[in-house]
């Protein structure tokens, strides 16, 4: 938007538009205009950027939800679904059976049919994606999770992690003579070493050669 094209003030819309709509045009959303016009001290533009002056110059359609929960957080103001729906959508059918485990896929493939009920600005994402899962916080995961990747399928992994991610382990190629060369390079402990490998992995040789780890 150029810096000389101001949004259009709240008398600018009123000349055509009433505050006294309490349903969207489409007869779905509840939405009590004066309400939040008046007692919220918003602007119509607050909401409805995308009708003019957008970005792009072209017209949008109603404010994506994501705009609403800007303030419809659950801490500012209630987000059940029932506040602004009329019908609430069913949730039992609003995702996949599989949709925890593979939400990720989905989500790079159409993040916006996510963030249609699921915004980024609530903070719905990162109340799982800013900590790891309970099983991932054990020191020992990197060396456990194959038994729960065999239980459930690699797709399990694939709801947070890259389909590359498995690689950067599981496809190390050490040159032909490592078992030799290794030493060198575990110098200090072997920590790198371990990104891969349990502590265990290396005494199983060491231990029969009679050579410490340490």
């Amino acid at each position: 938007m150029s810096p000389d094209v101001k949004r259009p003030s709240n008398a600018s819309c009123l000349q055509c538009h009433s505050l006294d709509r309490e349903v969207s045009t489409g007869g779905d959303i509840k939405i009590p205009h004066r309400q939040h016009v008046e007692m919220q001290g918003l602007k119509c533009a607050d909401c409805h950027f995308n009708v003019v002056h957008t970005r792009k110059g072209t017209p949008g359609g109603p404010p994506p939800m994501d705009v609403c929960y800007m303030c419809h957080d659950g801490v500012k103001a209630p987000n059940a679904c029932g506040t602004c729906h009329v019908t609430p959508p069913d949730k039992t059918q609003a995702h996949p059976t599989d949709a925890v485990q593979n939400h990720g896929k989905l989500a790079r493939e159409r993040i916006e049919d996510c963030q249609r009920c699921h915004s980024e600005q609530s903070g719905f994402c990162k109340n799982c994606h800013s900590k790891p899962p309970l099983s991932h916080q054990d020191t020992t995961w990197r060396y456990t999770h194959r038994k729960q990747v065999e239980a459930s399928g690699k797709d399990t992994c694939f709801g947070c992690h890259q389909e590359d991610f498995c690689e950067k382990c599981h496809k190390v190629q050490h040159p032909p003579n490592w078992v030799q060369t290794h030493p060198e390079f575990a110098q200090g402990g072997g920590e790198p070493c371990r990104v891969c490998h349990s502590p265990a992995f290396c005494e199983r040789c060491h231990l029969a050669e009679g050579v410490t780890t340490n």
